[in-house]
């Protein structure tokens, strides 16, 4: 549960201006406020109105509420009103984009009419004062309905349970309890002008013949006075659970901390049930109860109002135990419907959100645990570096973590960082930013994430400053990203040093919406040949990674005719240096672009769904089984192989091919060599690990030339 507060003003009215505004115009300038202790997905509009009544100086017997509020996060005018609980949900989670605040809640007092004169009823506010430990009457009064159900004790079949001397004699076949017999008495509509005003102290079915033209039914609850339930909502579970079983509906006369009262929503039915809590106790106790209808099921609505989301949550939780992932919400609409229970879209989705919340927590909890959470986390995994940041109102800002493993591991690694950012699709949104790098065996591997509010220009220079300090700055270090803006500031910032290349990819589908309409549609191979505006993304993906400036030239100049338009704005918009791996100052080997970052936010996909913390669950777990993984396949390589099996794997296919190559030596003291071959001539310097083709400059290990330069093959490659 989760502190919410409700701010309010009362006895006011909105008024509208010439201008066509609102305005509240209030009697009353006091603000008040209310305090809920639960989840915001299941404050119900009755524990609102309830909590603001306490509050106020008024009689719920002669006054209704009517609340409303302005929206913060909607532009059109006028008061939105609250009438239920999907109005209240809604309410609770309008906020201001920036502060993140509700609106007040403005409360109207209207006087209630009253029906019948002389009709007196006893209202609500005594059973505030009840003390729920105390020997009870056995008589609910709350100003909707009157029933005098005695705690049961044992009793034979020819005595209804209650006090000596205040005993109704048991019916007969020709008597009804509610009719008045006496022949002086007044009639009834007289004496009493509503059914539901009549005190009873019979609790067992009406036993009455067809003479009597009466009906009733049990509620199948199968429960007892004095029974008791662990809480409030165990009871409200029960009675959902029966309505929609025995096909009755239900309307709630009181709830509060202490006292939960419900009596048939027909008006002219004896069905009512009370419990009360137990001193000093979180227990609810059985006080008052009368279990037969005596109303029509014709009355009944077919909506199924008491199919609440919490019980849409409890039916999930049967179907799907320990389970954060469960059908969507049209689904459980069939399910609930296989159930004979109709739901809305909302009911289902929201009972959803209720029943992961119980496995995986709520998102403000989730919050408020993280300082505990990252020290454990630092406890656990020795080296972990872990930052979080909050405002001054002390609300979640920023969080980086990088696992003690993952920075040690990168030692091993080359220094090519790739950066990029994916929203999260949480209560309170946000981003998730990683940081990967390559290892030798071309995995991609995890070295950073961070949760900020949002990328811009504060939150990425945060993330590299926090980066900065694991990996320091230097001229050997390449950060590869695509061209957001305030990544681009943020490395000039804080990785003065270190290079800067964009993702090839990024600028292949920026520049495939620069092509001529003949060349439209999502692309399609014919004869091996790639149709449409694919075409695009593979020959400029294919000129972004040309090894040397002439294969550069030829391939771009292909482009350049065929696609002016993309040509002209990569040459407007983007520096060659940034993308094209032939004239890049550093050394970014093969990675040409950042989807190793986007893959890993790609697995987890669902995980971003998830509040703060187990987000971070799912993180450090699939590091830990990706970690796991590669220890076991290295531990089952060949003892001959020195380099990984990828690179391993491509050596081989490269020395088959330099068998075909002829071979001059230039230079035996220098060891260069001239390689000839179907593609050209090119010079090979063993000494200073050349090649002309810059495919061993740029790889850093053998090209098919080198190879077929060495004395010894593959045995001198190493």
């Amino acid at each position: 549960m989760v502190e919410i507060v409700i701010y309010f003003r009362y006895d006011g009215e909105w008024k509208k201006k010439d201008d066509g505004s609102y305005e509240w115009f209030s009697k009353n300038e006091e603000i008040k406020s209310i305090l809920l202790f639960n989840d915001p997905l299941k404050v119900k509009f009755a524990d609102v109105v309830d909590s603001i009544f306490e509050r106020l100086p008024v009689s719920r017997n002669s006054t209704e509420l009517k609340l409303s509020y302005t929206s913060l996060s909607s532009s059109t005018s006028g008061p939105k009103f609250i009438l239920d609980d999907f109005d209240i949900t809604c309410y609770l989670f309008d906020r201001c984009a920036i502060s993140q605040r509700r609106s007040m809640i403005h409360v109207e007092l209207i006087k209630k009419v009253e029906v019948g004169e002389g009709i007196e009823k006893e209202g609500v506010e005594a059973e505030e004062n009840e003390e729920c430990n105390e020997e009870n009457d056995g008589i609910i009064r709350d100003g909707y309905f009157e029933v005098n159900i005695l705690a049961s004790e044992p009793h034979d079949a020819g005595s209804a349970p209650g006090r000596e001397g205040d005993r109704l004699e048991k019916p007969t076949p020709n008597e009804h309890p509610c009719r008045e017999t006496s022949a002086s008495a007044p009639t009834p509509v007289q004496e009493i002008p509503h059914l539901d005003m009549v005190e009873v102290d019979y609790c067992e079915p009406l036993a009455v013949d067809d003479s009597c033209m009466s009906y009733s039914f049990d509620d199948s609850m199968e429960i007892a006075i004095g029974q008791e339930f662990a809480s409030k909502n165990e009871v409200k579970n029960l009675l959902i659970k029966a309505s929609l079983k025995a096909c009755f509906d239900y309307k709630i006369v009181k709830s509060t901390t202490k006292v939960f009262a419900v009596k048939c929503a027909v008006s002219d039915c004896k069905w009512a049930l009370r419990a009360a809590r137990i001193n000093n106790s979180d227990n609810f106790s059985l006080r008052t109860y009368y279990n037969s209808h005596t109303c029509s099921s014709s009355s009944i609505d077919k909506k199924n109002r008491q199919a609440t989301s919490e019980f849409v949550a409890n039916m999930l939780r049967k179907e799907f135990p320990g389970q954060i992932d469960t059908p969507a919400p049209t689904q459980v609409m069939n399910m609930m419907k296989n159930h004979g229970v109709t739901v809305s879209y909302f009911k289902a989705w929201k009972g959803k959100q209720i029943a992961a919340n119980d496995i995986r927590g709520a998102p403000e909890l989730s919050f408020g645990m993280l300082p505990s959470y990252l020290y454990m986390l630092k406890v656990m995994n020795p080296g972990t570096v872990t930052h979080l940041v909050v405002e001054s109102d002390q609300k979640f800002k920023y969080l980086f973590i990088a696992l003690g493993a993952c920075i040690k591991g990168f030692k091993a690694l080359r220094k090519v960082i790739a950066v990029d950012g994916t929203f999260l699709k949480t209560k309170y949104k946000g981003t998730l930013i990683v940081a990967t790098g390559q290892d030798g065996n071309w995995h991609q591997y995890p070295l950073a994430w961070a949760v900020v509010d949002s990328e811009n220009d504060e939150s990425w220079k945060w993330f590299m400053t926090k980066l900065e300090e694991l990996i320091p700055d230097d001229e050997e270090v390449v950060i590869i990203s695509d061209r957001h803006q305030s990544i681009i500031k943020a490395v000039s910032d804080v990785y003065k040093k270190a290079q800067h290349g964009f993702c090839a990819w990024h600028l292949s589908q920026n520049i495939k919406t620069r092509v001529n309409r003949g060349a439209r549609g999502r692309g399609s191979k014919r004869n091996g040949k790639v149709k449409g505006k694919d075409a695009v993304v593979t020959k400029f993906m294919n000129v972004a990674a040309a090894y040397t400036v002439s294969e550069f030239n030829r391939m771009y100049d292909d482009l350049k005719n065929r696609y002016p338009a993309a040509a002209e704005y990569l040459e407007d918009n983007v520096d060659v240096r940034k993308w094209a791996r032939c004239y890049f100052t550093g050394s970014r080997y093969n990675i040409m672009t950042t989807n190793g970052a986007e893959s890993i936010n790609a697995v987890l996909r669902k995980a971003r769904t998830y509040p703060i913390i187990p987000l971070m669950d799912a993180i450090v777990g699939k590091i830990s089984e990706w970690f796991n993984t590669h220890r076991k396949e290295s531990t089952m390589g060949s003892s001959s192989q020195r380099l990984t099996p990828r690179v391993e794997r491509t050596l081989h296919l490269r020395y088959k091919e330099s068998t075909f190559l002829k071979v001059n030596e230039l230079n035996t003291s220098t060891l260069e060599y001239y390689v000839t071959g179907d593609d050209g001539s090119f010079l090979v310097d063993l000494a200073r690990r050349t090649c002309s083709c810059k495919v061993y400059d740029i790889d850093k290990f053998p090209c098919v030339h080198v190879l077929a330069a060495l004395d010894d093959g593959p045995n001198n490659m190493h």
